[in-house]
């Protein structure tokens, strides 16, 4: 694919969405380990800018342009795409969830630290670097830090006193080694990878889902793993995830002005 190929974006004919939901809705329903990852696309409805888009940081910033239309992390809310994975993980329908996203709108929906991979960490976290106690915020702890590339965030640990770091992997760094080793093992058993919002081009995120049975990949633009995926889906994840869980039977409790 040329560069231009994997920026377009291509949105496929709904009723062939639906049969691909159905499908998939049937799969979830055979399946015992299901595991779903998520990237930058799942994220896109809450107005935070994805990386590979047609309007992502990265081919903006190509362009010499910055993303415009776009909100705060801190006022983004959980899409419809994240209230579904929550309500399908505790019905017990997913089994864990691994995400590349930093903006910690899953745990926002009610996933627990247990049934998610956060693999380039989570904004609203942070660990005292002593004791490694976590501390879960309401505020992004990123925004009081001492500079792009240092994680300390200025905060000392209730615990021991030791220095706080935010969880955030930058580029070039390794990635937190409990977090891989979850993802690895929960992939490794996984029956079905569902693959939601991403282009699925940063190592290692990227090879986990190939360890599953079958890969389902639900994305706008192509991705080097798309000859895997059955089926492949062509569309946004609110939409596909509101039709899957249509298929399913499942009301998913979500307010389009936030979660209540």
């Amino acid at each position: 694919h040329s560069a231009a190929e994997q920026i377009k974006e291509v949105e496929e004919p709904e009723e062939i969405m639906l049969a691909k939901a159905q499908e998939v809705a049937d799969i979830l329903r055979l399946q015992n380990n299901v595991v779903v990852y998520t990237g930058a696309g799942i994220s896109t409805s809450a107005k935070l800018p994805d990386y590979r888009g047609p309007q992502g940081v990265w081919t903006l910033r190509d362009q010499g342009k910055v993303p415009v239309d776009t909100v705060t992390i801190e006022q983004a809310l959980p899409t419809y795409a994240h209230m579904a994975i929550a309500e399908l993980v505790k019905r017990k329908l997913v089994t864990f969830v691994v995400s590349t996203n930093v903006d910690g709108l899953h745990r926002r929906s009610g996933l627990s630290q247990a049934e998610i991979a956060e693999l380039h960490g989570n904004c609203y976290k942070e660990i005292c670097s002593e004791c490694s106690t976590e501390y879960l915020r309401t505020f992004d702890v990123t925004s009081t830090g001492a500079g792009a590339r240092s994680h300390l965030t200025g905060r000392q640990c209730d615990s021991c006193n030791g220095p706080l770091q935010d969880s955030i992997i930058h580029f070039g760094e390794n990635l937190p080694e409990s977090e891989i080793l979850r993802s690895i093992t929960a992939s490794e058993k996984a029956d079905l990878a569902l693959v939601l919002g991403t282009s699925m081009a940063v190592h290692p995120a990227c090879t986990l889902p190939e360890m599953a049975k079958q890969m389902v990949i639900c994305n706008l633009q192509t991705t080097p793993y798309d000859d895997q995926s059955r089926p492949r889906v062509f569309a946004g994840t609110d939409a596909f995830m509101r039709a899957v869980m249509d298929s399913l039977g499942i009301d998913v409790e979500y307010h389009a002005e936030g979660v209540v």
